[in-house]
């Protein structure tokens, strides 16, 4: 992210499963990594993301 010229912000695709990885898991990784926020397919992942990964 340093890289790109400022400013940029950078959202991850988060669905399903994450092909196995865990969505939880990939979406805190991203957003640790310099994610400025995360794009799901529906707001039933929405709230799904929102409640495993204990948010607010």
């Amino acid at each position: 992210m340093e890289s790109l010229s400022s400013p940029v912000e950078l959202f991850a695709v988060v669905k399903a499963d994450s092909y196995g990885h865990g969505v939880v898991e990939v979406a805190k990784t991203a957003l640790l990594v310099g994610a400025s926020g995360l794009c799901v397919s529906n707001l039933n992942e929405a709230l799904f993301n929102s409640v495993q990964s204990g948010a607010d």
